[in-house]
């Protein structure tokens, strides 16, 4: 006896899954024109960056840009982020970190240095990825290092909370284990990044 009811309950359970499954994949199915593909839709939001990049890596890259203020652990981070998607081939962050949340806004237009944390406004890291192997990768950084030309410049055009647009020049380097510079790269660009969506 308990097993039969066991039974009809287990497949009265199914069909209520398929028919959640089928009004599922119908509402995905509609919510698509027919020539829209499912990913289509998220590209309006995503922002966009085009840039340049000469030295130990030479090519010019397009992706997506989007940006953040948030707080990690005691730590306050600005971030402006960028990459491209399928096949992903760079990664490109600059910020700004701070304990303080008074010393750290979302930029207004004006021109800012990256650089070092000691010396400059924010600072840049670009990674460029080869056959999508995430592992090794090569950073180009001016966080740490001493060399004069790892300074740049970030321009902001216009800003209003939702939206940036403005654009770079940096020179940021790859470090050895002692943070000697073994090899640099020249990075410029422009971009529109909007607020990230989480």
């Amino acid at each position: 006896m308990v097993i039969l009811w066991t039974f009809k309950n287990s497949i009265e359970m199914m069909r209520h899954l398929l028919l959640c499954l089928s009004i599922l994949c119908f509402l995905g199915i509609s919510s698509c024109s027919k020539d829209e593909k499912p990913g289509d839709s998220f590209t309006g939001d995503l922002g966009e960056v085009s840039l340049t990049v000469s030295g130990d890596v030479v090519g010019k890259f397009k992706g997506m840009a989007d940006f953040e203020l948030d707080k990690y652990s005691n730590t306050y981070i600005f971030d402006i982020s960028m990459h491209d998607f399928n096949p992903q081939t760079f990664s490109l962050s600059i910020q700004k970190v701070h304990t303080d949340e008074d010393n750290i806004e979302i930029p207004g237009p004006g021109t800012y240095t990256i650089g070092t944390f000691s010396d400059a406004d924010y600072q840049a890291e670009f990674i460029p990825i080869v056959d999508e192997d995430f592992v090794n990768t090569t950073e180009y950084i001016t966080a740490f290092s001493d060399e004069k030309d790892t300074s740049g410049e970030l321009t902001i055009h216009s800003s209003d909370g939702k939206t940036l647009k403005g654009n770079f020049e940096f020179t940021a380097h790859e470090l050895d284990d002692e943070f000697n510079p073994v090899g640099s790269v020249t990075v410029v660009g422009e971009f529109t990044a909007n607020k990230r969506i989480y």
